[in-house]
């Protein structure tokens, strides 16, 4: 798939409703600077698991696998991305999980923000820039690395 796939999700902490991406091949063929999943609301919380899912970027720096504004309750796992600025740029929300992730060629990695309660666990990454940044108040509120 090429292109974007963005969240509009307007559940709060209370709705159990779960949307999940699953099995896709995501692929920049056209030097886009694309986000290839979006979480657009930052007031609301999307249950959001993406799983199974590859990441293809153009190499060209622009190219971003999962952009989350905030997220309630967030799973990311069993997925790869190559040539992208980074895999995960993450604004805030609560209780993340990112597992069995593997990003190599690509200038950065995991940008975890400020997430109350975030694991990360067997997930390889070789990146030129950082493998995971967080933010002091990420690593305050549970983070398990």
């Amino acid at each position: 798939m090429t292109g974007t796939i963005t969240v509009k999700a307007l559940s709060d902490t209370t709705d159990n409703r779960r949307i999940t991406i699953k099995n896709i091949n995501f692929v920049d063929d056209a030097d886009a600077n694309v986000d290839f999943i979006s979480s657009a609301n930052t007031n609301h919380y999307p249950r959001l698991t993406v799983e199974g899912c590859s990441f293809d970027g153009s190499g060209n720096d622009g190219d971003v696998a999962i952009r989350l504004k905030s997220s309630y309750s967030a799973v990311i796992k069993d997925c790869t991305g190559t040539d992208l600025h980074s895999f995960l740029q993450n604004t805030a929300g609560l209780d993340l999980t990112i597992e069995n992730v593997n990003v190599s060629k690509s200038k950065g990695g995991l940008a975890l923000g400020t997430v109350q309660g975030v694991t990360v666990k067997d997930c390889e990454i070789a990146v030129n820039g950082y493998g995971i940044r967080i933010d002091a108040d990420t690593y305050n509120n549970n983070a398990k690395i």
